[in-house]
């Protein structure tokens, strides 16, 4: 009987940490624009195993680059759908959400073997002498895929002249997800004239 429990538990504890299925790397940069934060651009850096099934699906002619056709094809069959999940992105601006409504640019590259997708959000919030604060993270609350911020160039700043600003990047406790077990890596920026 003990050997059938150990068996079932350590069964459920296989089964409870079978994911992630999906590792992408992102970054973001917040790009400024005379008095306005115009949006963040991103960029996800996909694992070996997705990139190498997606090079198969979609890169047709087997040339290592995809041509408009196939990005168009990709937008279509692998990114729009991401607007039921908000992108994987969660935003607020001074502790009120932003529901992400479209995004722009959209390109995907392989380079290195590996898939890179980047995007734009529009946010086109006005930049006052009054601090505005953004917390800004991407994660997946299924937790099927896992979106993790290098330790290095997590985030860039451009067209930030006349604006003041400071940043943190904190793992945030108090938002654990997938069983209590994940905290989001958030990005904490301060900016104002």
């Amino acid at each position: 009987m003990k050997k059938i429990i150990f068996v079932l538990l350590l069964f459920s504890l296989n089964s409870a940490f079978a994911h992630p299925h999906l590792f992408i790397k992102s970054s973001a940069t917040f790009v400024f624009s005379k008095n306005y934060l115009k949006g963040i651009q991103l960029k996800w850096v996909f694992d070996e195993m997705f990139s190498s099934s997606m090079i198969q699906d979609y890169d047709e002619n087997g040339d290592g680059y995809y041509n408009k056709q196939e990005i168009k094809t990709i937008k279509i069959e692998a990114f729009q759908n991401l607007i039921n999940f908000n992108y994987f992105t969660f935003i607020k601006l001074n502790n009120e959400k932003l529901k992400i409504k479209k995004v722009k640019n959209f390109n995907v590259k392989i380079r290195n073997k590996s898939i890179i997708y980047t995007f734009f959000i529009p946010l086109n919030i006005k930049r006052s002498s009054k601090v505005k604060i953004i917390n800004f993270s991407s994660h997946d609350k299924s937790y099927y895929a896992d979106i993790q911020y290098p330790r290095k160039k997590a985030i860039s700043l451009t067209g930030i002249s006349k604006t003041k600003y400071k940043y943190k990047i904190i793992d945030n406790t108090k938002k654990k997800y997938y069983n209590g077990i994940i905290a989001p890596r958030e990005i904490h920026l301060k900016f104002w004239r």
